[in-house]
């Protein structure tokens, strides 16, 4: 499960080649905000598929089914919570997109300005150190609350190939311990396409920490030997055709 940085706002230009491992090759990425009419067009070049958080949770078996067949990595893009909600959203979208066999997840904007220190900005997760006399980017609370999120992922990840279990299977147990229950809901951004925010209303603290106490007690049971990385997020080689067919 990984934290990815969304772009700027504004049209995505399609496919974009990016560095995937330092020394390899570049991977294409591009963002799916309807992969319901995404077709085939993309199905040999798309390395990085990068789809709405909404529709990756409506369109789930469309989705997996084409990230299975061409060996993609997944991410599911959204909003963070507003400022003056609970912190517990980016966690258990995290929790919940790894239940759902998603790679990772996109936060739509992360970075604020100078005016984020004072007025309340939900796109600001990184914010600019130079109003507070800072010679670096100041994290976000909702920043490490995605660090927190990504480590429960990266907990079941372990524990799941320690049983050598399906994740689809531990995923379900997960779902149904946590009652989540993903609700996707409008932002009321007006500037372009609203990427919306997950939400988890039945989703506690207290049994978010109980299921992290009791999946790292788990492992510990199981005394793993360290890994430099539990997936290898590498896709295929690509034969790119060009010229008409």
């Amino acid at each position: 499960m990984g934290l990815a940085r969304q772009r700027p706002h504004g049209r995505d230009p399609g496919p974009r080649r990016q560095p995937l491992e330092h020394g390899r090759r570049l991977g294409a990425r591009c963002d799916i905000s309807r992969p319901q009419w995404q077709r085939d067009s993309l199905d040999h070049v798309l390395d990085y598929n990068v789809v709405g958080g909404g529709p990756f949770r409506r369109y789930h078996r469309v989705v997996l089914d084409r990230k299975a067949a061409f060996r993609q990595i997944v991410v599911d893009y959204g909003t963070t919570n507003a400022i003056e909600e609970s912190n517990l959203q980016p966690v258990g979208w995290c929790i919940d997109s790894w239940t759902l066999s998603s790679d990772g997840v996109v936060p739509w904007q992360t970075i604020g300005n100078a005016g984020s220190w004072k007025e309340a900005d939900q796109l600001s997760l990184f914010y600019p150190g130079q109003p507070a006399g800072q010679s670096e980017p100041v994290p976000s609370i909702r920043l490490k609350a995605y660090c927190r999120g990504q480590q429960d992922a990266e907990y079941l990840t372990l524990l799941a190939q320690l049983r050598g279990e399906d994740r689809w299977m531990l995923g379900e147990s997960v779902r149904r311990e946590l009652k989540l229950a993903a609700e996707h809901r409008g932002t009321g951004f007006a500037g372009s396409e609203d990427a919306g925010v997950v939400h988890y209303a039945a989703l506690l603290p207290q049994d978010v920490w109980a299921l992290r106490t009791r999946v790292a007690r788990a492992i510990s049971e199981l005394h793993p030997t360290p890994k430099r990385r539990l997936i290898d997020f590498r896709t295929p080689r690509r034969q790119l055709r060009t010229g008409l067919q």
